[in-house]
């Protein structure tokens, strides 16, 4: 690949990441979320322009405890 084809690459990637729209998080396989994890996931949602809508399913009770104390279940909504 060459050096205008991976600039082309990330460009039209930073492009597509930067636009708003709808994020399915699935945490049925999720067995341990940290406090740092989440508060990561707060920003990445937040940091954008316009933040997109945030669908978080199948997280375990361990983990929404995380989400609920950091205040993720109030910027997602929890399935």
């Amino acid at each position: 690949m060459t050096r205008r084809q991976r600039r082309r690459r990330h460009a039209h990637s930073s492009a597509r990441m930067a636009q708003p729209g709808e994020w399915l998080i699935d945490m049925h396989d999720v067995t341990r979320f940290d406090l740092a994890s989440a508060y990561a996931l707060i920003r990445a949602i937040t940091c954008r322009r316009e933040p997109p809508s945030v669908t978080i399913r199948g997280a375990p009770r361990m983990v929404q405890r995380a989400f609920r104390h950091t205040g993720l279940d109030e910027i997602a909504t929890m399935t």
